[in-house]
């Protein structure tokens, strides 16, 4: 049976991140993460929750603005939007299940992560000037997977 992308992705990230990582994060610290990260994940959900509505609001004015611009430009910022609402839910729903430690939600948190990369490369393209770095976005999203990666194996 031929493995999934996503399946196939996620045995290369665990092989590098945990089994051949020259450095593993310590079992308190991995416990703490996995005590505290929803609930810090669910105060950060709350906190940017007027932004979000504030970005959508501007969206609507931007968006137009940017389709106005060139039809390129129009396609990837909705695009941007769409993915960025997308890892939000991801994250809202995986909440409960992080609590309750099950597998299925830490599979949300790492769906989330690669949507947040796809999100992070299509901002950057639609708005190379003000977008932030490609390579800090990849910079990023490899410390956030080896941190996930790291305390997948308390999740069931």
């Amino acid at each position: 049976m031929a493995k999934s992308a996503l399946t196939s992705l996620e045995d290369q990230l665990d092989l590098y991140l945990v089994k051949k990582a020259p450095f593993q994060i310590p079992v308190q610290a991995k416990e703490w993460i996995v005590k505290y990260s929803p609930w810090i994940t669910l105060v950060i959900l709350i906190l940017s929750a007027p932004a979000v509505l504030a970005l959508l609001g501007l969206s609507a004015v931007v968006g137009a603005f940017a389709t106005a611009v060139g039809v390129q430009t129009g396609i990837f910022y909705w695009s941007a939007m769409i993915f960025l609402i997308l890892q939000l839910v991801l994250m809202a729903v995986a909440i409960p299940g992080l609590m309750k430690r099950k597998k299925s939600a830490w599979n949300l948190v790492f769906y989330s992560s690669l949507v947040a990369l796809v999100y992070s490369i299509l901002h950057w393209i639609s708005d190379p000037i003000f977008a932030t770095s490609i390579i800090g976005t990849v910079v990023g999203a490899i410390i956030g997977w080896y941190v996930i990666f790291q305390v997948r194996s308390y999740y069931n």
